[in-house]
């Protein structure tokens, strides 16, 4: 399990990795008088808050993408797997990222609660429990000055084995999307 949630979080890494070229911004003149545009601007600050069932690849759903799209980012880890993602700190310095460009905090709802509030953070993201995603949505939307938010809570991907699968690795696939990670996981 481990190695898979490193292999998925490199696979988005990769991708991360090909933004600056996908978004380098274009300009299209769709008729006479009116043209389109698109362009990146980056935000600033994105807070990210993780949890603790895949500690590698679902930072990676917001740290890379985010520093490649040009912000800086606070990653707070789970408190219940902090190392993971403070290796991956020692990396992302031994590969050349400046100081103040990655940063991470530890702690649990104080520490939630500081990011939701601070001025200087511009977008937050939260994968976790549902209750928590609304709470941590409804707060940055409440701000005097709202914040971008995406809140994932309570994921429950839904499978369909069709008549002509094969049974015997379909089963196994199966049993092992919902109880991997001790039932901690989207298909559970």
């Amino acid at each position: 399990e481990a190695l898979a949630d490193v292999a998925k979080g490199n696979e988005t890494v990769e991708w991360a990795c090909s933004l600056p070229h996908l978004s380098a911004g274009n300009a299209l003149r769709v008729s006479g008088q009116v043209s389109c545009t698109d362009r990146r601007d980056p935000l600033g600050v994105v807070a990210a808050i993780v949890p603790f069932n895949f500690p590698f690849m679902v930072p990676m759903w917001t740290v890379p993408i985010s520093l490649v799209m040009g912000n800086t980012v606070v990653l707070k880890p789970s408190e219940k797997v902090p190392l993971t993602m403070q290796y991956a700190a020692g990396l992302f310095r031994k590969a050349g990222v400046p100081d103040g460009v990655f940063n991470m905090v530890q702690g649990t709802k104080v520490c939630v609660e500081a990011l939701v509030s601070h001025p200087q953070i511009q977008a937050v993201t939260f994968v976790g429990s549902s209750p928590v995603a609304k709470i941590i949505s409804q707060r940055c939307r409440a701000l005097d000055i709202p914040k971008r938010c995406t809140a994932l809570g309570g994921a429950k991907n839904h499978l369909v084995a069709l008549e002509d699968c094969e049974t015997d690795g379909a089963a196994a696939d199966i049993t092992v999307s919902f109880a991997g990670c001790a039932g901690q996981r989207c298909m559970a």
